[in-house]
């Protein structure tokens, strides 16, 4: 019998409905399966009913920064990674002990595709 892998799940969080659908569809194209939310309490319910790998949050978010909208996310789900992401630049400090890595919006599918290549199938 074949090793079929399991595609990687995750969960994109920002209040841009443009960058989330197009980002969806490229790494639908690379074997991702992806949700969508635009807000963070929507993707504490999807949290609280799916499970995920990995959760990519915005850092400009109406309601709170990235950074505090991951913790939160992030508690909700302590097996998921977390991606903090932005397409400008953001002129704060990451501690070694912040749960989340940063990754820059524009970057983001080819970074997924190359740090993952090892779990996607197409």
């Amino acid at each position: 019998m074949p090793d079929i892998k399991k595609k990687m799940r995750i969960l994109m969080v920002d209040d841009n409905l443009s960058f989330l659908k197009s980002t969806r569809l490229a790494l639908s194209k690379l074997g991702f399966e992806c949700r969508i939310s635009q807000t963070v309490e929507q993707a504490l319910e999807l949290l609280h009913n799916e499970k995920f790998d990995l959760i990519i949050c915005d850092y400009f978010m109406p309601e709170s920064n990235g950074r505090e909208a991951l913790k939160k996310l992030g508690d909700s789900c302590v097996e998921c990674k977390l991606i903090l992401t932005s397409k400008y630049p953001l002129d704060i400090k990451f501690k070694k002990s912040d749960r989340f890595i940063f990754v820059d919006k524009l970057g983001l599918p080819g970074w997924l595709s190359e740090k993952y290549s090892e779990v996607l199938y197409v």
